[in-house]
């Protein structure tokens, strides 16, 4: 007879056994995050993940990003989908930081908008900062390792958002980090691309 026991919250003992990557750092204005065993510090090329084994959705594999027009001007972005060999899609924001036209596997990463609704990803298989996990941290947990944030929502449902931001005028780089009515991280956004 085996007995399985469902864990619904991840004690220190349990956490222990599952560590983040000695490449993730612990404050969130690194603007890094680990997925499964690799970890991203943004901006990055969009080559690091192909590199990795991400795949572009075939929509987006002849998409031309153009170099801006002007001095000064914004940088032409897209967000596009990238899946891996364990189906695993995540949604980046891709950007033409050069002044010519680029193919968007030339491009840049500025951000990254993960959904644990979705269930590609659990726990351990994406983290954020000072090692918190999707579908495990809590809001008290990002509360304690990043203080208050810069704003805050809570919906009429319960949920609760979080907003971690910079103070560069320039590129308001941010975390935005979504909980379910229940305190638990279950969206994750973040966005630096200067």
């Amino acid at each position: 007879v085996m007995t399985l026991e469902f864990t619904t919250e991840l004690d220190v003992p349990t956490g222990e056994l599952f560590p983040a990557s000695d490449d993730l750092p612990k404050d969130w204005e690194s603007f890094s995050i680990q997925i499964n065993s690799d970890v991203y510090t943004f901006p990055t090329p969009l080559v690091d993940f192909l590199d990795d084994g991400w795949k572009l959705s075939e929509e987006y594999e002849g998409l031309f990003l153009d170099g801006p027009d002007r001095p000064y001007a914004s940088y032409e972005r897209e967000w596009i989908s990238l899946t891996n060999a364990q189906e695993q899609t995540i949604d980046v924001l891709v950007f033409n930081s050069t002044e010519d036209t680029i193919t968007v596997a030339e491009s840049t990463v500025g951000g990254v908008y993960v959904i644990y609704g979705n269930y590609d990803f659990s726990g351990t298989q994406l983290r954020i900062p000072g090692g918190l996990m999707l579908g495990w941290s809590t809001k008290e947990d990002v509360l304690e390792l990043y203080g208050q944030p810069d704003k805050s929502f809570e919906s009429v449902y319960g949920a609760y958002s979080l907003t971690y931001q910079t103070d560069d005028p320039i590129d308001k780089a941010y975390w935005k980090l979504e909980f379910d009515a229940s305190g638990i991280l279950e969206n994750v956004m973040v966005h630096h691309q200067a």
